[in-house]
């Protein structure tokens, strides 16, 4: 009977380490993981900072193209047009840059 006794003890003592073993490696695993989820996190917010700076780059750049393009226009129709006060119609213009607009105006008109 002491033999069962101890054999049985020694049982309980051997699954109680088995368990605490198990709940160890499992405390092991899960704070490698908590770790890992905390470095994803901050990788995360990292590139959706880059990912929004350069949306707006990309959105600065398209505008300066379109600006550009503009530009572009307007010069080529000013080289077509020939003269300044040929296209320069509207007597009552006071901007500076006027003769940019009149002379898309006079160009689209004729």
């Amino acid at each position: 009977m002491e033999q069962l006794n101890l054999a049985r003890q020694d049982q309980e003592q051997r699954m109680r380490d088995a368990v605490m073993q198990t709940s160890e490696e499992f405390e092991k695993s899960h704070k490698k993981l908590e770790e890992k989820l905390s470095e994803t996190r901050k990788r995360l917010a990292s590139l959706n900072s880059e990912n929004s700076y350069l949306s707006k780059a990309v959105a600065m750049k398209e505008k300066l193209i379109e600006d550009l393009n503009s530009v572009k226009i307007q010069t080529h129709v000013f080289i077509e047009s020939g003269p300044l006060e040929a296209a320069h119609t509207n007597p009552y213009c006071a901007r500076r840059d006027c003769w940019r607009i009149c002379r898309i105006v006079v160009k689209t008109q004729k």
